[in-house]
């Protein structure tokens, strides 16, 4: 304790300090103990402050994955196990379910957060791009390549890699992403010279690599690496309960989005919604919500009407027609029917591949899957000149 002047007592803490000028003595230097007290408590309240933003923004990562049913709690449940860790993650689910999502859940929950997270998806680009995309290139390595170019792979250094469609990715390619993922190094193309990366994969993909590699189109050592921490995203189907809550945020959001207020859904809209069965799953139900909310003419939203058209329609294509192919054709006639398809999708887009209003766009599949089919039937460029296809110009 210390006294002032005046008699009063106070706490303080003295530090002291030593150093020698000509002749040796002690410097004391008293610091007031109540400040220093206030300053501690000012410290624990910043600490508190800052403990809550970051629980308060670690929820915000989850705020567009809307759900409350056990099969969403459990998806969300994994993303919290394996956030925190460097394990690469395999997220499967069908399409429309929000793999991305989940995806840029984990990456937000990581020491890599404040890394880039990196997108590429592997089903939209040729067989050709996709290897310099990834891990880019040296000048002179191809035609074209006029200066160097950083792929993918450098550019998501202590980040996060996001392969969108995984199941897409060349077997050719799959033997050097797997060089990644187990010896983080790669060469870039035209370079003999290896450059190491750090890089967390996030892997999405809607198909079963289980059954695609025992299929041998993928390949089974890589399927093992990337399955080490597989999160299932559940189908709409199988978590009805959320889809009235999703329903109703997709009208808030297109309510704030067009300035519009709606009312909320009535009994034949939710009828509707919980007896369908969302083949397109969550991306449908919002392109749906969508589309009765421009046909609205005042605030009510009848989605049982596009529900029902959308039924018939679909059970319409799903009866074979009289005058067509047998229910059941044999492999010879499966293949002929799939060959004349993706010839006459070539026609109509003026042998344009990939891209908007390109041939795969066009017959429902991605790039690389109708360039692989094209390959299959020994269709290229040289069906672009035949008599058949007198105005085609070539693949692109």
């Amino acid at each position: 304790m210390a006294i002032t002047r005046s008699g009063k007592e106070f706490p303080v803490e003295i530090h002291f300090s030593k150093y020698h000028a000509k002749r040796p003595y002690f410097a004391v230097f008293i610091s007031n103990r109540q400040e220093v007290e206030q300053a501690k408590e000012q410290i624990r309240k910043l600490d508190l402050e800052a403990l809550q933003l970051r629980e308060r923004i670690k929820a915000d990562y989850f705020e567009d994955i809307i759900g409350n049913s056990r099969a969403i709690r459990e998806a969300t449940g994994l993303v919290e196990q394996v956030a925190h860790t460097d394990s690469t993650v395999l997220i499967h689910g069908e399409t429309g379910t929000g793999k991305e999502l989940f995806a840029r859940a984990v990456h937000k929950r990581s020491r890599r957060s404040e890394e880039q997270l990196i997108c590429i998806n592997c089903a939209a680009l040729p067989p050709e791009v996709i290897e310099s995309e990834l891990f880019g290139h040296e000048k002179g390595a191809f035609t074209g390549a006029t200066s160097s170019r950083k792929g993918k792979f450098l550019l998501a250094d202590k980040g996060t890699l996001f392969l969108d469609e995984i199941g897409e990715l060349p077997l050719q390619l799959q033997a050097k992403l797997l060089r990644v993922i187990q010896e983080g190094e790669f060469d870039p193309v035209g370079s003999s010279s290896p450059v190491r990366v750090d890089v967390r994969i996030i892997a999405p993909t809607n198909r079963d690599l289980a059954l695609e590699s025992a299929a041998g189109r993928f390949r089974e050592d890589l399927f093992y690496r990337l399955n080490v921490f597989p999160i299932r995203v559940p189908p709409l189907r199988d978590r009805k309960d959320d889809v009235i809550l999703l329903a109703n945020a997709f009208i808030d959001k297109f309510s704030k989005k067009t300035g519009r207020k709606f009312a909320s859904l009535h009994s034949e809209s939710v009828h509707a919604i919980l007896h369908y069965h969302w083949p397109g799953n969550v991306r449908e139900l919002q392109n749906l919500v969508e589309r009765a909310l421009i046909v609205s003419h005042d605030d009510t939203i009848n989605l049982s009407v596009i529900l029902q058209n959308l039924s018939h329609s679909t059970h319409e294509k799903d009866d074979p027609s009289e005058n067509g192919p047998p229910f059941v054709i044999t492999d010879y006639e499966f293949r002929k029917l799939e060959k004349e398809n993706i010839l006459r999708a070539l026609k109509q887009t003026g042998w344009r591949v990939s891209g908007k209003n390109g041939a795969a766009e066009l017959i429902g599949v991605p790039a690389t899957t109708l360039y692989s089919r094209m390959q299959k039937y020994g269709i290229g460029k040289t069906w672009a000149s035949d008599s058949h296809f007198p105005n085609s110009t070539s693949i692109v």
